[in-house]
């Protein structure tokens, strides 16, 4: 096992799970789905939003080469996902765009 400096394992995107807590540059963000490649490997994560675009989307994606590049680490914290929002949220992420009940202004800020 390769180590980063502050002993953080070169491969953590591998072992990303939903719930985890990341930090990144812009604060702590609370992972809501992993997204798999056809081999099995994490192709990305959903994050809840953290201002609104012109989609107006509650979520985003951030690809696995973008973890690293954007300076993302692992906390070691998970969050529970059990809030209310946290239960909406989940069924917005992959919705149909027309069925949308969930915008980004009702989700900017929130961790679970």
């Amino acid at each position: 096992m390769e180590v980063y400096r502050h002993g953080i394992e070169k491969d953590w995107r591998d072992k990303i799970q939903r719930g985890d807590i990341l930090a990144s540059p812009s604060g702590l963000r609370v992972v809501r789905r992993v997204k798999y490649t056809k081999d099995g490997f994490i192709y990305g994560i959903v994050l809840s939003i953290l201002r609104c675009s012109w989609t107006r989307r509650p979520y985003t994606t951030v690809t696995r080469s973008d973890l690293g590049n954007r300076g993302f680490l692992p906390t070691g914290a998970k969050a529970s996902l059990r809030a209310t929002i946290d239960q909406q949220l989940d069924r917005e992420i992959g919705a149909n765009e027309k069925s949308r009940r969930l915008y980004c202004w009702d989700v900017v800020g929130i961790i679970s």
